[in-house]
């Protein structure tokens, strides 16, 4: 849905009609009936919500709501109704309401209607179920519903974007007049909201196209003087990037002032829609080939369904075989287990037949053997009543044995009837047991190797989001792939329609890129500028890169030669690196906020241009055309100045090496002896200083934590490490004027250990005094000229200035006093080609006075420095 009216969305405010009295009497009537509800969706960053319902026969009714509570509405046929580029007059009833407007069709399927702010019309709409629109003597009924909740929908999507969308040009509100009235001829608004504002290209270029806010007045932010040759090489260096983005920004803009020059209005806004156009293509394109390949894995997913139902029968066959075969194996090892039952109790009393007949045989042969006897004895009478007694024993126990032959010849007899098996019919049971196991293995086999395939097919992965498992699934998937296969078949006929609609734009575009430009001559001057400007710009960055590489050498040296001066300090060394990496990170700060500067700039200018009318943005692009070139020829003179003064080569810079290596004067006076220093001057240097002045004043306190690890980093040796004892840097602290305190009184109550103090010294009566044979005091005091604070800058700013080289100052927190007496204090630390010194610094108000007590000296009495500082503080604070 997105797709499908990404062009009416885009275009159904940007069309103002006016409105005509004209009553249209319809001869012809199509109905259109909805088959959908209303879909609303915001227009992202274009201040306005839309409402989408579907009719049949493919036609769709828009209706956008601009914040300010103005609609249109739009009707879009899908096919060619209107005539493009002819005045056509429409008439819209809706219950009972009727207007009339007129408007030229930009495309022959669609009309957009510019309502405006309507309330009966609108009111009227909410209520309505259809709607009749009457064009060129055409009229269109369309059954519309449920317009009341998709307008109270509309209308809250409106208050959700609220002010967070950008304001769009509102297009005069004309209420339609009666019916009676002539039409009056009104200037159209339609071209004016839909002209594209000027391209400008956001700065995303790999060069800078940064403007510095010094680079309107070059000149204003040169420094009167160069102190050393760090100084000029940054200082050239810092120009350089100036008039580098200066030329790269004015070369964007004769550019985008050349593109501007090519073509008119309609020839960006052809251009515009050939790529809305081609993205749109691109887009059903890549959604016809997601649906070929979501059907292709629909039917795959098909073919897998009937496997896997195959082989369900197929397993399910294949397990009710094997329960039949496992039965009938049961059945027939019960009937053989049973046969080899009978048989052993048959064979148990056949033995025991035996065993009787061969009693009964011996038994019979006694009686023989009794008879015979007796015959024998029949003499002797006592012989023959003993005969006669072991015949009848005899006798009797043959007729026992025939007794028990008689019962176990019957219970044979009985064992033997439910066993009639032959040794043929016992060798075939047991082949059919066999068989039995054989088919039984076999089932089991091919049960297992059923089930691994299904399981295998349940586990392949498939593209949609669940693999279709039952029937109610693919019955879904189905008519899921019939309806991506409507809506592919409605894509495809709205690709070719929009590559209809490409190729009249194509056509228009070829037309109006044919037409003559407006001034050949003004396009001429403009791309002579721009081959000047390139000139001058691959010519900087050729000096810039030379400039670039000496800065770098001569930073490299200048850090190797201070972290050599060092000795063997190593606390000295590592604060001294640490300090060179805050400098070079807050150059690197420095340029990232004047980058971030000149894009905040770049991107206020392209909105500025954005909300402008066209031809006010023109004159806009003029006027900041003749301001770049005031600025270009600016810049091309200070690049000459600039060659004048230095020779035209980064050689003509003075040595810092040498510098370095030059012999500095000794400190053999006091200072006292050294005159006041002038006030700081207006440069880029004191105006950067300032700034960092005034955020070091607000920092927090950030030295009692940073100094307890260097305190715990320090060598054993408490012996004070001299930095060059021999040749002695100028002190930074300059006294100004006579100290009315008693500093003497200030100094013992502190238990400071000085000597040599002197009052009154030289013209600027201060007062000084030694602590040791390296560290020196001075305090002075003048009236209080302006604020505390601004007084505590101007004296770190004297500071700096005499240092010449590499300088630092950190707040240091100085407690809660009587709040009659403002104080301040500082650590300062400068190094250059000399050496090292650093100074501890208190301040402090004495009623209009301004009182400074500064302790200096090698960055190895630094600690003792500090001690001396925070005794005084707290001899301060006792005092008052």
């Amino acid at each position: 849905m997105t797709h499908k009216f990404a062009k009416l969305s885009q275009t159904l405010l940007c069309a103002a009609s006016v409105v005509t009295v004209a009553t249209l009497s319809p001869a012809v009537a199509d109905t259109f009936t909805a088959n959908g509800d209303w879909i609303v969706r915001s227009e992202d960053g274009q201040g306005y919500c839309t409402a989408v319902q579907g009719f049949s026969d493919g036609v769709f009714l828009t209706i956008g709501e601009r914040d300010d509570g103005a609609i249109s509405m739009a009707f879009d046929f899908q096919k060619s109704v209107f005539k493009v580029g002819e005045t056509q007059s429409a008439t819209i009833k809706v219950n009972g309401v009727s207007r009339t407007y007129s408007n030229k069709p930009r495309s022959a399927s669609t009309f957009v209607l510019g309502v405006g702010i309507d309330e009966a019309l609108r009111n009227a709409l909410s209520a309505a179920s259809s709607l009749s629109l009457s064009v060129a003597g055409k009229t269109h009924d369309f059954k519309i519903k449920n317009t009341g909740r998709g307008l109270a929908t509309l209308s809250e999507c409106i208050q959700t974007i609220g002010d967070t969308s950008p304001k769009t040009v509102e297009a005069p509100v004309v209420a339609p007049v009666q019916e009676d009235v002539a039409a009056a001829p009104v200037p159209k608004v339609e071209e004016k909201i839909a002209a594209p504002a000027p391209k400008i290209e956001p700065a995303t270029r790999s060069e800078p196209t940064v403007v510095s806010a010094s680079a309107d007045n070059p000149r204003a932010s040169v420094s009167p003087s160069v102190r050393d040759s760090s100084i000029n090489v940054a200082y050239l260096q810092e120009e350089n990037e100036r008039l580098k983005s200066a030329l790269v920004s004015t070369r964007q803009q004769l550019e985008d002032v050349a593109k501007s020059s090519v073509g008119s209005a309609r020839t960006a806004e052809m251009e515009e829609k050939i790529a809305r156009y081609e993205i749109e293509i691109e887009t059903l394109k890549a959604n016809i080939a997601a649906q070929s390949q979501l059907e292709t894995q629909v039917a795959a997913q098909a073919s897998k369904t009937e496997e896997v139902k195959a082989l369900r029968t197929e397993l399910a066959e294949s397990q009710s075989k094997a329960a039949r075969v496992q039965a009938e194996l049961e059945e027939a090892r019960k009937t053989l287990a049973a046969t080899q039952t009978a048989q052993s109790a048959v064979q148990e009393s056949s033995a025991e037949i035996d065993a009787l007949r061969t009693q009964l045989q011996s038994a019979n042969q006694k009686v023989v053997a009794l008879e015979a006897q007796l015959k024998a004895s029949s003499t002797q009478s006592d012989n023959a009543q003993k005969a006669q007694g072991d015949l009848a024993q005899a006798q009797a126990q043959i007729a026992t044995l025939e007794k028990q032959l008689a019962e176990k010849t019957t219970a044979l007899a009985s064992a033997q009837k439910p066993a009639e098996i032959s040794p043929d019919a016992l060798v075939k049971a047991n082949q059919k047991v066999q068989s039995l196991e054989q088919e039984l293995s076999t089932a089991k086999t091919m049960n297992e190797n059923l089930q691994s395939r299904l399981t295998a097919l349940q586990k392949t992965p498939a593209s949609p989001p669940a693999m279709v498992q039952d029937d109610e699934m693919i019955a879904s998937l189905k008519s899921q792939a019939e309806a991506l296969e409507n809506e592919n078949k409605n894509l495809k006929a709205q690709l070719a329609m929009l590559n209809q609609r490409m190729t009249q734009n194509a056509a228009e575009m070829a037309a109006l890129q044919q037409q003559p430009p407006q001034s050949d001559a003004e396009t001429e001057a403009l791309r002579k500028n721009l081959r000047e400007t390139r000139e001058q710009l691959d010519r900087l960055l050729d000096e810039n890169n030379t400039l670039s590489a000496d800065l770098e050498r001569l930073q490299n040296n200048a850090e190797q030669d201070v972290v050599a001066n060092a000795g063997n300090d190593w606390n000295l060394e590592k604060a001294t690196r640490r300090y060179q990496e805050a400098q070079r990170e807050i150059r690197r700060m420095g340029a990232l906020l004047n980058q971030q500067r000149g894009k905040c700039e770049s991107e206020k200018k392209e909105i500025e241009y954005m909300l402008f009318d066209p031809r006010i943005a023109e004159q806009r692009q003029s006027l900041a055309f003749e301001e770049m070139e005031s600025e270009l020829e600016k810049a091309r003179m200070r690049i000459r100045e600039l060659e004048a003064q230095y020779g035209g080569a980064p050689a003509a810079l003075p040595s810092v090496q040498a510098q370095r290596v030059a012999p500095a004067p000794v400190r053999g006076t006091e200072l006292s002896q050294v005159e006041d220093f002038p006030p700081p001057s207006d440069s880029v240097e004191t105006r950067v200083l300032g700034t960092s002045s005034e955020r070091l004043a607000n920092r927090p306190n950030t030295i009692e934590v940073s100094r307890a690890p260097e305190q715990e980093m320090r060598a054993p040796s408490r012996q004070p490490v001299s930095v060059r004892p021999e040749v002695q840097q100028q002190p930074i602290i300059q006294p100004t004027s006579a100290v009315t305190a008693d500093v003497k009184d200030i100094l013992d109550k502190a238990r400071v250990s000085y000597n040599d103090l002197q009052t009154g010294v030289g013209a600027s009566q201060s007062t000084t005094w030694k602590i040791g044979q390296n560290l020196f005091g001075t305090a002075t005091a003048k009236p209080m000229n302006g604020s505390f604070d601004s007084m505590v800058r101007q004296y770190i700013q004297t500071a700096e200035q005499r240092c010449g080289g590499e300088f630092a100052a950190i707040p240091v927190s100085t407690g809660s006093a009587n709040v009659a007496m403002q104080k301040d204090a500082y650590e300062i630390a400068c190094i250059n080609g000399q050496g090292g010194l650093s100074a501890s610094l208190l301040f402090y108000a004495q009623g209009d006075r301004f009182v400074s007590i500064a302790h200096e000296g090698a960055t190895a009495q630094m600690d003792q420095a500090m001690e001396i500082r925070d005794n005084i503080d707290r001899a301060l604070k006792g005092a008052s």
